[in-house]
């Protein structure tokens, strides 16, 4: 459902920051495969000693790739590969000298086409080969505004674990939170965007080009889940990672991205505990919207009565 989702969508957002479990329980530590006896091996009476030579065996150099000799030539070809979302040939051109941050007369390169069509592989391709996240388009506008505008989640997301400038204002008054809203539909991919971007630090409070903040201009648009989500994101208590992992355990998206703004990733590392499994999947008195049929190989929603909405 849409809940659980968007819950995966923020908390991918942050790169790892904390791990959602799956329905069943976390797998225990793998345990080490016992080592097999060694059976002494014995040797014919007649079998020559075996002799060892003194001459020290010398040690491999490493190796590096070496950077390949820039080839302007090929960087227009590289830009189409990225508009058709051909990653091996981009990933062939690249190798072959041709630059992801090379922009044509429209201020288009591979990195920010990448951005702006929702590519992740060719983003994840162009950020190991030295894309520039602070490369602006021709609106000045940077990759995160790009995506956040046509609601890639998962983009805005890789950007933001890149380390982008989160509240970066565009030659119009925008930032990426107010064109995620502006420009969007308050639908699932918009709405997860917009969670990401609250994890990620966006600036709830800056009024924009038009005179509004986020949370008005969410309120004049009618996108009531966006206005929830900007809402809650003001609500984290005084411990962000107890709320996580209350958040987590209820499948509140929205809590989760608040917690996470509000300071529970800098705990590392920690396991979120797996949702509640509940089987059969029929309607019981649970009031715990992660609660779902987990028998399938695909995740089941079901009705819960209660104060939560089945998911």
């Amino acid at each position: 459902g849409h809940r659980m989702r968007a819950r995966s969508a923020v908390l991918a957002a942050l790169g790892g920051i904390v791990v959602l479990a799956a329905c069943s329980s976390p797998p225990a530590d793998p345990v080490p495969a016992p080592t097999p006896a060694r059976t002494p091996v014995t040797t014919a009476e007649t079998s020559p000693p075996v002799t060892t030579s003194s001459t020290p065996t010398p040690t491999p150099t490493p190796t590096s790739t070496p950077t390949p000799t820039p080839n302007p030539d090929l960087d227009q070809l590289l830009r189409d590969a990225a508009w058709a979302n051909d990653v091996p040939k981009a990933a062939e051109l690249i190798a072959a000298g041709a630059d992801v941050n090379a922009k044509d007369h429209t201020e288009q390169s591979a990195y920010l086409i990448a951005t702006s069509e929702g590519y992740l592989d060719l983003l994840d391709l162009t950020l190991a080969h030295g894309a520039d996240p602070t490369a602006l388009d021709s609106y000045r506008g940077t990759g995160l505004i790009r995506a956040a505008e046509r609601g890639h989640a998962a983009v805005v997301g890789r950007l933001l674990r890149a380390g982008i400038e989160v509240n970066h204002v565009n030659r119009p008054g925008w930032t990426a939170l107010d064109e995620a809203i502006v420009y969007g539909d308050g639908g699932p991919g918009y709405l997860d965007t917009v969670r990401a971007l609250v994890a990620g630090g966006a600036d709830l409070d800056r009024v924009a080009a038009d005179g509004r903040t986020p949370l008005q201009n969410a309120q004049r648009l009618g996108q009531a889940a966006v206005a929830a989500a900007l809402a809650a994101a003001r609500s984290a208590g005084d411990d962000p990672t107890a709320e996580l992992l209350r958040a987590a355990d209820a499948g509140d998206a929205d809590a989760v991205a608040a917690a996470v703004r509000a300071g529970a990733a800098s705990r590392r590392g920690t396991r979120m505990p797996a949702p509640r499994c509940c089987w059969p999947p029929a309607t019981t008195t649970s009031t715990s919207p992660g609660c779902w049929s987990c028998s399938a190989p695909t995740r089941t929603p079901r009705t819960t009565v209660g104060t939560a909405p089945g998911w």
